[in-house]
């Protein structure tokens, strides 16, 4: 092990808290704030915390002065990986310094196991995550024992002859790790990367592509604009100049070459030529980066211009996007073979174009919408072929822009006043609308649009909004409909948000949903379940709650306002309905009726997934709703499942599922010996209904206790969420406002985003006679079962295998029982 540990790591964690080496953490600056407290029992996941992180200090400090690699450093390691994901990084910037050095020695150590050197890394890359808590000012790297070790596990030498193995996720793991160290190279360290790698760059050697990969992996591209000399300004004109000079080949002219017969001089400059595609891979993924990360400080604009003085066409940037697309073109519908020699990942490209936008006179924003109108009649559906996926990966421009705008790169020097959404939205919207019914799905273009309508609303949304109605009145074409509903979907908040330049967009909520409750329909599973994600969104951004009298009370209100305070009064019919539409699924969907042939008693997957949709769906609505509204949804469940009886398990378990949604308080049950029909229906209502708050359970106990006693099989369910719902700590408020619908306007809470730092989170925490409670329940019913398996073991009452493996998984509950009737 490596002996020059750095002294200042092991002379502020040698110490433990017993002998008051550690400053209190309250009193350190923490270069992570705490999670939020709105969590139950904050103060005692603190001090576990601050307790937890004080042992791996302590211990993995001592292991480290030890040389005490395994088990020691490993496993206070393991410790302190399970650490962050459980507090995050809660403790001060100088111990996440202190932290990042030490592991930065050990994964860069010689001869370490390649087992041990990558869990050092991954822990590394968790604690190097989040970039905005160091800079390079704080915390800085040396960058040749990373190279160094880059090239003994990915360019080994003994590797193939079997002297060392190295596990096949190395390659991926180290070099997440550069990228996670790159950040705080030293300023001087971009020069002596290209004094190692340069004299390695020639156009007829192998060794060329190893040079421009390293140079793709290490250099680094974010930097204060002082020190832009000493970084891309000393490779980018070299590079840029390789990657214009050198253009590639269409693979038809390689294999021309060879059937001709060419000398062997020409074959090899074609083998040379395949050779450079791939360097030009790894210069355009650096260009990516380099754009990304210092957008406007980099002029792109010589570079951008279809046709100039000095350069011919093909050196524009977007016409070599162009050609890499590889798509069909003429006639003949020719098409390059899969192994490509210009091909460029879509990702880079993406993260390359949404970097060049802006400037003076915004170039980059007429060659792309050059670019979209020549490839837009290829993302039409009847235009289906294996470039689809590329062309569909093209649609993340949309999120690359956003991320952009709300991060404010816009407003560095060569990107300002020229910036125009207006142009990029209506470039890339037609091309959106199109694979909205493309062969491969309508994600890609549901997640174009969501972005689409975040920047511009008052363009993305109208058109989507009139493929929606037109889908709505057409029953030949269900598949129009899924797309455009799964395009909506994702496009809500943008809808109803009041905050937005398309406040008519409010206006349109009503009649989408009524418009889309005939997608309830059990004879089509996929429009059924986009239609519960349909309704399922727009009831968690929207309070139902009838306003229709609140413009006789406020004078203050907008003509679009008004309108919507006279349309929330048909909130109470769409709930009706839509529990009408739910009641005739669940009446055609009885294990009668759907699998009448099959003998089985069990659900498959569709019923499965119909059912979560439903319940999910009912439970938003209902939890949206305002009081009046909940109360006549409730009485309309109530008497649905009263009134009618179910099998158990396909349309029991669905108005089952409905009953536990709207179970706020429920009707005492008696319990009967004959196991029929009617007290199973019954036995499962209520297993579904205790899922409350546990202090409701408290009134009922003596009728639970003795339900529980008969132990039918429905009663284990209703035993399960009993227990769950006295001793587990979870949320008790899930509506879309902290403080509720009891305001007199509240449509001024459509699309509201909820404040982090304030969310009012109402948390059910175990008191002590729940505790109680729940101890009764198990000694009652657990403590026989425990007894019979106590009585095995000592040869008493001999019991089958099967038997006692079903006992098993109670065992350990028996210390804790008797414990507590002690």
């Amino acid at each position: 092990m490596r002996s020059h540990f750095t002294g200042m790591q092991l002379r502020v964690w040698t110490d433990g808290p017993a002998q008051g080496g550690m400053m209190p953490l309250q009193d350190r600056p923490l270069c992570c704030p705490p999670r939020p407290q709105h969590a139950a029992l904050y103060d005692r996941l603190e001090l576990e915390a601050t307790e937890l992180l004080a042992e791996i200090k302590a211990n993995l400090s001592r292991a480290v002065r030890l040389r005490e690699l395994w088990p020691g450093v490993a496993l206070w390691c393991r410790k302190l990986f399970s650490f962050l994901k459980l507090y995050g990084r809660r403790f001060s910037k100088e111990d996440h310094i202190l932290f990042i050095k030490l592991l930065y020695e050990l994964v860069t150590l010689p001869n370490l196991e390649p087992n041990m050197m990558l869990g050092y890394a991954r822990l590394l890359i968790q604690l190097l995550k989040k970039k905005e808590l160091l800079s390079r000012d704080d915390l800085q790297l040396p960058w040749r024992p990373l190279y160094a070790l880059y090239e003994r596990a990915v360019y080994s030498k003994n590797e193939h002859l079997g002297l060392v193995w190295f596990p096949n996720s190395v390659d991926h793991i180290l070099k997440a790790l550069i990228k996670s160290c790159r950040l705080y190279f030293p300023a001087s360290c971009t020069k002596e990367m290209l004094d190692e790698w340069r004299p390695l760059l020639c156009v007829f050697d192998m060794v060329m592509q190893k040079a421009i990969s390293n140079m793709e992996l290490f250099l680094p591209t974010i930097m204060p604009q002082e020190e832009h000399s000493q970084g891309f300004q000393l490779w980018f004109d070299e590079l840029i100049n390789l990657w214009i000079s050198v253009q590639n080949q269409p693979s038809w002219e390689g294999w021309l070459y060879l059937i001709l017969g060419l000398c062997f001089w020409e074959c090899s400059l074609c083998c040379c030529d395949c050779l450079s595609g791939v360097v030009l891979q790894h210069l355009v993924n650096l260009f990516a980066r380099l754009t990304n990360d210092n957008i406007g400080y980099v002029d792109w604009t010589p570079y951008i211009p279809t046709v100039s003085l000095s350069r011919i066409v093909y050196n524009c940037i977007f016409t070599r996007i162009l050609r890499s697309l590889n798509l069909p073109v003429g006639v003949s519908q020719m098409v390059a073979p899969q192994y490509l020699t210009n091909y460029y990942d879509i990702g880079h490209l993406v993260l390359w174009i949404s970097a060049l936008l802006g400037g003076p006179g915004n170039p980059a924003q007429k060659q792309l919408t050059c670019l979209l109108n020549s490839i837009a009649s290829f993302y039409h559906p009847s235009n289906h072929g294996r470039w689809q996926a590329r062309l569909m990966r093209l649609l993340q421009l949309s999120r690359r822009v956003l991320c952009v705008v709300c991060t404010g790169s816009v407003t560095l020097p060569l990107a300002g006043s020229c910036w125009s959404l207006i142009e990029f939205t209506r470039s890339l919207t037609g091309a959106a609308l199109l694979a909205m019914f493309s062969k491969t799905g309508s994600a890609d273009a549901a997640f174009a649009l969501q972005n689409l309508a975040l920047l511009t609303p008052e363009l993305a949304i109208p058109p989507v909004l009139e493929k929606m109605y037109a889908a709505m009145e057409t029953l030949t074409e269900p598949h129009t409909l899924t797309a455009t509903l799964s395009c909506m979907i994702g496009m809500a908040r943008s809808l109803v948000s009041p905050t937005n330049h398309y406040p008519e967009g409010r206006a349109h909520v009503l009649p989408l949903l009524m418009g889309s409750l005939p997608g309830v329909d059990p004879n089509d599973f996929s429009k059924c379940m986009i239609t519960f994600q349909f309704i399922a969104t727009f009831s968690t951004l929207v309070p139902l709650v009838d306003c229709s009298s609140a413009p006789s009370q406020h004078s203050d209100l907008t003509e679009i306002e008004k309108n919507l305070c006279f349309a929330s009064a048909a909130f109470e019919d769409f709930i009706l309905q839509f529990l009408d539409r739910c009641f005739g699924l669940i009446d055609s969907s009885t294990l009668e009726q759907t699998r009448d042939e099959m003998e089985t008693d069990t659900q498959n997957q569709l019923e499965s997934l119909v059912e979560l949709g439903l319940s999910s769906t009912v439970n938003t609505i209902l939890t949206q709703c305002s009081l009046e509204l909940y109360k006549m949804a409730l009485q309309k469940v109530f008497n649905f499942a009263t009134s009618n009886v179910f099998e158990t398990c396909v349309s029991g378990r669905m108005v089952a599922d409905m009953c536990r949604a709207a179970a706020k308080v429920y009707e005492e049950l008696q319990s009967e010996d004959e196991l029929d029909k009617e007290l199973l229906w019954n036995l499962q209502l209520l297993s579904e209904v205790t899922r409350v708050d546990g202090e409701q359970l408290l009134k009922y106990q003596g009728d639970l206790d003795r339900i529980l006693c008969c132990a039918y099989t429905l009663a284990c369910s209703l035993l399960e969420h009993t227990l769950r719902s006295l001793s587990l700590i979870y949320p008790t408020e899930y509506r879309s406002t902290s403080g509720g619908f009891d305001s007199d306007l509240p449509i001024r809470d459509w699309g509201k985003a909820g404040d982090v730092a304030d969310l009012g989170v109402c948390w059910h925490v175990p008191n002590q006679e729940e505790e109680n409670f729940v101890f009764q329940l198990l000694s009652r019913l657990l403590h026989p079962e425990l007894q019979r398996i106590e009585a095995h073991v000592s040869g008493e009452q001999p019991m089958s295998r099967c038997v006692v493996h079903a006992h098993t998984n109670q065992r350990n509950l028996y210390p804790i029982i008797n414990k507590k009737s002690d």
